[in-house]
């Protein structure tokens, strides 16, 4: 099998570990018979440096027509933020990357093995049962999408950063939470702030109508402020968390 791979290091870390996790590519290609073809790009401050933007079209490209990304890390030291080139780095960067190649959907596991729990800073008896949880985590919508901006008025100075989302955002990431569910414990919960939000309203609705579609994945509505109390209380009773 052969793959072509878009390596974007990026600034900071991304540039230490990006070696280090090409060897993992080479390790895994080497023992499964794989071609990992390696195609390196401009992301972020580095890209600023050299193109004069972030996130310059020849990296856009590059993503474009490669198999896979893979990302380090973009953004610079807080005494250096007063430079152009780390100006709304992480928005031009890594949101706009999400945008171009509409990569709704991250997928963040949390799993305790019982092998390392005596290193875990959660000394919890609760955790002795341990803990599977897949959340899915919504990341084209929303607030990091919506409208952005400060004004002075009357002397006092004020910004703006604009919740949005449409049905069919919250349906696509929906239907990837439900299906990840009916290969695991057939369970889905469903986070929101459904009591004060517009957004999670019109989430909870559309979560509730997809599901109809897998009746075998039981669903379940939670409130952001009980999920996080939960999750320490009785992690084991997640399964799937979008």
């Amino acid at each position: 099998m052969q793959k072509v791979i878009a390596v974007l290091a990026g600034d900071g870390i991304g540039q230490d570990v990006m070696p280090q996790a090409i060897k993992v590519l080479n390790a895994i290609a080497e023992k499964f018979n794989h071609t990992f073809i390696i195609h390196e790009g401009y992301i972020g401050g580095v890209a600023f440096e050299k193109y004069g933007v972030h996130f310059p079209d020849t990296t856009q490209t590059l993503c474009q027509t490669a198999d896979a990304v893979l990302f380090g890390s973009v953004g610079g030291p807080v005494y250096e933020a007063h430079l152009d080139k780390w100006n709304n780095c992480e928005r031009n960067s890594i949101l706009a990357l999400r945008k171009l190649l509409k990569l709704n959907a991250n997928l963040r596991p949390i799993r305790l093995y019982p092998e390392l729990s005596s290193v875990s800073p959660l000394k919890n008896k609760l955790f002795s049962e341990g803990a599977n949880i897949l959340i899915v985590r919504e990341l084209i919508g929303d607030i990091y999408f919506g409208e952005h901006k400060r004004w002075l008025q009357e002397g006092k100075r004020y910004a703006l950063d604009v919740a949005e989302y449409n049905d069919e955002q919250i349906c696509n990431v929906a239907h990837l939470g439900f299906q990840l569910a009916q290969k695991r414990r057939k369970k889905l919960t469903s986070v929101d702030k459904a009591n004060v939000l517009d957004t999670s309203k019109l989430w909870r609705e559309v979560v509730s109508e997809i599901a109809s579609q897998y009746p075998e994945v039981k669903l379940e509505h939670m409130l952001v402020d009980n999920c996080a109390m939960q999750l320490f209380i009785n992690p084991a009773q997640f399964d799937v968390i979008v």
